[in-house]
């Protein structure tokens, strides 16, 4: 049997874990912000050994929850 090969493109973007900095910039917040939230777990974390991770799916159903419907920038 033949190992397929993993690409960047056959990996789904909405399993990413995302660092401090990406969740910044999706979030318009500056990484010590993102920081305090990753810290007290008001964002979804995954910890991996000494690593906090925010998985993209995860942030985008906290963002949607956050939402009030109805609000206009």
């Amino acid at each position: 049997m033949k190992k397929q090969k993993i690409t960047q493109t056959s990996v789904n973007t909405e399993n990413r874990l995302l660092k401090a900095d990406e969740v910044a910039s999706i979030l318009g917040y500056s990484r010590a912000k993102v920081y305090r939230l990753m810290q007290t777990r008001s964002i979804p974390t995954l910890t991996l050994g000494r690593n906090i991770r925010v998985p993209l799916r995860a942030l985008m159903q906290w963002i949607e929850e956050q939402t009030t419907p109805g609000a206009a920038l």
